[in-house]
């Protein structure tokens, strides 16, 4: 009786295991064929880590520099422009893989993803867009596989969308050796007159690759307007204002676009558009500009636009005098501006401004910059308009700008304990915080002042703290230069992590108030 019980269940197995195998649509077999591809691209397995999580060092593998140290730009160049045309090449070849997602083990293929960049040790592909917190905000979302044993840090120098770059960013995630992350780039001060963020069809950047354990280890990670339907790459945008050009040659073209007031009292924006033609990233700063014949040389600009693109970027006018120029009715521009080679600093030269009657495009410079719209004492302490009073969530939003500045204040103080060769990071964190409390300057301004029972204002405060971080903004610190401010930064970096963990005890205790 046993024997033929065991023979019966025996017989069962097998036919049912011959059915299921000739069954044409059988979701195991579909998958196993799929994963056998593109296993590689599993994101249910994805390990994020952020900047507060515990560094792992395991594994021997080494980024090797292998696209030009960053702080180095004259012996770098030209291995980053060989890793980028790599890259490029690789990347139009194949540039489309499917995004798997899962459910009970099943793979259910979906929507194709774009490879914008790739080598021996990261692989990034954009996963979406969408609207941030505030009105001129857009967070774009990228994949990055990193293939390394190493963990990466990855920042952003610059991105572009459909042509357009934009400079003004905060981006600084960590990603897990050998698995797959999700990067959320905030993209600030974003122009949706020249960008539909729910029609992107094309999207080049800069970002920065970083050895988290050994940060002499730094490369560009660069690619060009890659469209995303895998048909190769885009070029120069079109629409955009050609009005007023300060400067022309066959590298870039300058528009001036208008000016409004800065963050203090003293300080004056201007905002120009670069058209970049040439096929690297170019760098602009300034040495000094002249309005109505008056000129200022305490300029503050350093902001890098992609090549075959159009961006903005944005001059600040320090100690600015209102009694020489009304910044309403500038008739006439000129000045000299630094045109810098990113790749190469050896490959840069001066462009000379010329301009008369630029003033009809003044009142609307900006319209969506935080910059031009500073409410007056009387709006930013009213409270009478619904809209300047501070809800639960937002209150939690500019807590989580002090908590993000706090951090990398943080990470400033630790650089600067590694040696001098660590300073030029610590200037890099230092920026980061800075774009961080412009953020909040920029959320205060657009609800209401708050003053404490001690009489501390929470907008003066960060101002403060903005222009004392900010000291450097108009400074390139290189490995060449870095013991010239590396004083200085060390002050910064302790004294101003001090005033932003007192700024962060404030936002804290607002939350209380709830």
């Amino acid at each position: 009786m046993k024997k033929i019980l065991a023979i019966l269940i025996v017989l069962s197995v097998a036919l049912s295991l011959v059915g299921c195998s000739s069954s044409p649509n059988d979701y195991d077999s579909h998958y196993e064929e799929e994963n056998m591809v593109v296993e590689e691209y599993i994101y249910e397995d994805v390990i994020v880590e952020d900047s507060d999580s515990p560094r792992n060092n395991s594994g021997n593998n080494n980024i090797n520099n292998s696209g030009g140290n960053k702080n180095n730009y004259n012996n770098g160049g030209s291995n980053t422009n060989n890793n980028t045309n790599n890259a490029q090449n690789n990347s139009n070849s194949n540039n489309t893989v499917h995004e798997h997602v899962y459910s009970n083990g099943k793979c259910f293929c979906g929507l194709k993803e774009t490879i914008l960049y790739s080598d021996s040790y990261v692989q990034i592909t954009f996963k979406s867009a969408k609207k941030g917190y505030s009105a001129d905000e857009v967070e774009l979302y990228f994949y990055v596989k990193n293939k390394s044993s190493r963990q990466l840090l990855i920042q952003a120098d610059a991105v572009s969308l459909n042509g357009y770059t934009f400079n003004n960013l905060s981006m600084s995630d960590e990603v897990s050796p050998n698995s797959i992350g999700t990067i959320d780039l905030t993209v600030n001060e974003f122009d949706h007159s020249l960008v539909n963020i729910n029609s992107i069809n094309s999207i080049g950047g800069q970002f920065r690759i970083i050895d988290d354990n050994n940060w002499d280890n730094i490369y560009d990670a660069v690619f060009k307007n890659i469209k995303l339907d895998g048909s190769g790459t885009s070029g120069l945008p079109t629409n955009f204002s050609k009005n007023h050009m300060v400067f022309t040659d066959n590298s870039c073209s300058i528009y001036y676009v208008g000016a409004g007031k800065g963050y203090s009292s003293d300080e004056v924006k201007l905002y120009f558009y670069v058209e970049n033609k040439t096929s690297y990233t170019l760098l602009f700063q300034a040495d000094v500009i002249t309005l109505n014949g008056y000129s200022f040389s305490n300029l503050t600009m350093s902001d890098p636009i992609l090549s075959n693109t159009v961006g903005k970027i944005d001059l600040t006018v320090n100690e600015f005098d209102y009694n020489l120029v009304n910044i309403s009715s500038i008739n006439s521009i000129g000045g000299q501006f630094r045109v810098i080679d990113d790749a190469n600093w050896d490959n840069s030269y001066d462009a000379n401004l010329s301009s008369s009657n630029p003033s009809s495009s003044s009142s609307n410079s900006n319209s969506n910059s935080s910059s031009t719209t500073s409410s007056s004492p009387s709006q930013s302490d009213s409270n009478d308009n619904d809209n300047s009073k501070w809800s639960y969530a937002e209150v939690q939003k500019l807590d989580g700008y002090m908590e993000d500045a706090c951090k990398y204040l943080e990470k400033a103080k630790e650089n600067c304990g590694k040696g001098s060769a660590f300073y030029v990071v610590a200037n890099r964190y230092i920026q980061s915080a800075d774009d961080e409390i412009k953020r909040a300057i920029s959320m205060i301004e657009s609800k209401s002042d708050i003053t404490f029972s001690n009489g501390t204002s929470l907008l003066s405060e960060c101002k403060d703290l903005h222009t004392a971080l900010s000291a450097l903004d108009g400074v390139s610190i290189t490995t060449n230069n870095v013991d010239e401010y590396s004083d200085q930064i060390k002050t910064i970096s302790y004294n101003q992590a001090t005033d932003a963990a007192s700024i962060k005890i404030l936002t804290g205790k607002l939350l209380l108030e709830f």
